[in-house]
């Protein structure tokens, strides 16, 4: 790949991302995967039989 294509397709990717609310989208993925994780971590570990 040229160097201009590279620059164009990261242009393209960039615009997209903005386009589709990329740094809201990651930041409620983010809230979420905090809420699915947390409770996994706070089980407590079941002892050998």
């Amino acid at each position: 790949m040229s160097p201009a294509s590279q620059l164009r397709f990261l242009r393209n990717v960039f615009r997209a991302f903005m386009v589709h609310n990329g740094f809201e989208t990651a930041k409620s993925l983010t809230y979420t995967s905090l809420f699915e994780v947390v409770p996994l971590l706070t089980l407590p570990a079941r002892p050998p039989n």
